[in-house]
């Protein structure tokens, strides 16, 4: 949402080009009338327009870097902060990331919310498919994944461009597990795409990988590194549903089974040297 300030510096811009388009319709009609009488009139009627041409266009140039400098002015200073605007990825038309972090703030801003999570979607080898066959075949890969799944999420869920081949699903619900089989039942994990290159009919099979992350009181408290990770292929998809690993420490020092004599070290044979 931006400011009445902002549309009015659109508007006239909008204006600016309607008044120019009137101008050289004007210009062009002179030269047509021109050709109805004889050639002196045309020679003189050319030249005429011709000078017109040019301070049209050194006019149209100052004008439109006048206004689209106010615009761009406006647009900085008067857009309002918190706003719910979303900047959206023009790649696939969805939500990005800012805006996925900003919608995250808002729901953590409820006192009423629900666990929070972030659900990230990886398709793979997009790199690869980008240099085999073009940035736009991996964009129509990434458009294809997106208008699948997004029919199949519930109300209340909200589906965001992440970064490079990943998409991101932020939703509520009670649990983790619940979160993860929720996904798990929604995400395609292979699919295939038919896309044609250099008039070559090519057939592309796809893969995705689905990690699950709980997001904390705060957005700056997501396990970014770790989301990294996982988008990039350097780790595979989290589980929190298990427990940590006891420190080697505090599993020594853990009392023993009922039953079971605790380990410890044997007692040193020989006689005892005072």
């Amino acid at each position: 949402m931006v400011t009445q300030g902002f549309q009015n510096k659109l508007e006239s811009l909008v204006q600016a080009f309607r008044q120019s388009f009137s101008r050289m319709s004007e210009i062009k009609k002179e030269l047509e009338d021109a050709l109805l009488v004889d050639i002196s009139a045309i020679a003189a009627c050319v030249t005429s327009c011709i000078a017109k041409l040019h301070d049209e266009i050194e006019r149209q140039k100052q004008e439109y870097e006048q206004s689209i400098s106010e615009l761009a002015a406006v647009f900085k200073t008067e857009t309002i902060p918190g706003s719910t605007a979303q900047a959206v990825d023009p790649v696939t038309g969805l939500p990005n990331r800012p805006s996925a972090e900003a919608f995250l703030r808002g729901i953590l801003a409820r006192q009423d919310h629900a666990p929070v999570f972030l659900a990230v979607v990886v398709v793979e080898h997009l790199a690869s498919i980008n240099s085999n066959y073009g940035y736009e075949a991996g964009n129509q890969v990434l458009r294809r994944c997106a208008g699948d799944l997004h029919p199949q999420l519930k109300p209340g869920d909200k589906l965001f461009r992440w970064d490079g081949p990943a998409l991101a699903i932020v939703l509520e619900r009670q649990h983790y597990q619940e979160a993860v089989d929720y996904i798990a039942a929604k995400v395609v994990k292979r699919f295939s795409h038919s896309l044609v290159v250099d008039d070559r009919h090519a057939q592309l099979f796809i893969t995705t990988q689905t990690g699950v992350f709980p997001v904390e009181e705060a957005v700056e408290k997501l396990p970014i590194a770790d989301i990294e990770a996982f988008v990039q292929g350097r780790a595979a998809a989290p589980n929190y549903t298990q427990p940590p690993a006891p420190h080697p420490a505090a599993e020594e020092n853990a009392p023993a089974p009922k039953g079971k004599k605790p380990n410890r070290p044997p007692a040193a044979r020989g006689r005892r040297s005072d």
